[in-house]
């Protein structure tokens, strides 16, 4: 039985027009694969619809939620990461057009412009704050009414500073979990390959980093030691794939607000266990709001 990948989306929409993007445009850019090549894609009514070739013969997901993968398989995931951000890196600017029309005002990391930025916060603020306050009942925490407009209000100031650089932007999977990875099952024979694409944007690669780490529900003893193995492999494989005149303290600095940006994303997307998960790690990186 085939087992490709399909994705249906409305005809015109925004996630629907990135996934085509990630097969089309993005995916020839890299001489070896990055993602399931595109079998088809088709409309019905008012659905286009994506079949990807089946890998699972040679590739397996991990899961997400708590993935079934080893440290070997993590750094080989982190590795194709850092390949997808320094073919982008700092070579955004032709696209930003493309992504500002199809930006998404519930997610954290889409580093478009001051003015989307801005109308992200208010979407957290006004929406997505009550909404989840009264959705959650018991499970909204009432330290959160205070500790989370603080956290989404620094995030967007330090946000908008950051993505004003826009030389070290990339292009960034947006929906990093270790249920959108295909680990290959013969290491030796092929890389992992990346799947969903809806969130694809212009961002700061870290973000895919910190999202695949804390949306993993790793134990307390795991998340910290594959959080090292991440760093660390991920910045030497930046450098590896040529990126230029990126320390490792503006990566450090990179990822903490990644982590910061992780909480205001939890909010709109998760659970009030993701959001608990995003809250621990930004008092474990001691970063203020």
């Amino acid at each position: 039985m085939t087992k490709e990948f399909i994705k249906r989306h409305s005809i015109g929409s925004s996630v629907g027009e990135k996934e085509l993007f990630a097969h089309e445009q993005m995916a020839p850019l890299f001489s070896e694969p990055i993602t399931p090549k595109l079998r088809t894609h088709r409309s019905v009514d008012d659905t286009l619809i994506f079949a990807t070739e089946d890998v699972s013969t040679t590739h397996r997901c991990p899961g997400s939620p708590n993935p079934q993968i080893s440290e070997s398989e993590l750094i080989s995931v982190i590795e194709t990461y850092a390949r997808l951000h320094a073919t982008f890196w700092g070579k955004t600017d032709q696209w930003a057009q493309f992504f500002q029309q199809n930006a998404c005002l519930t997610v954290s990391h889409e580093a478009t412009d001051a003015k989307t930025i801005a109308s992200c916060q208010r979407t957290f603020l006004e929406t997505c704050l009550p909404q989840k306050r009264a959705a959650w009942g018991d499970d909204f925490l009432p330290e959160w009414d205070q500790q989370l407009p603080a956290i989404i209000s620094r995030w967007a100031e330090l946000f908008t500073l950051r993505c004003e650089n826009r030389k070290t932007l990339t292009l960034i999977q947006g929906d990093a979990h270790l249920g959108n990875i295909m680990i290959p099952r013969d290491p030796d024979h092929a890389t992992p390959l990346l799947i969903d694409w809806e969130g694809l944007c212009i961002g700061i690669g870290t973000c895919d980093i910190a999202r695949l780490l804390h949306h993993a529900n790793f134990d307390e003893a795991t998340l910290p030691k594959f959080e090292t193995l991440a760093l660390e492999n991920y910045h030497s494989a930046l450098l590896a794939n040529g990126v230029k005149d990126y320390s490792y303290e503006d990566f450090i600095d990179d990822y903490r607000l990644s982590i910061l940006a992780y909480v205001p994303h939890s909010l709109a997307w998760g659970t009030a266990d993701n959001v608990s998960v995003a809250l621990c790690a930004v008092d474990r990186w001691k970063i203020s709001s």
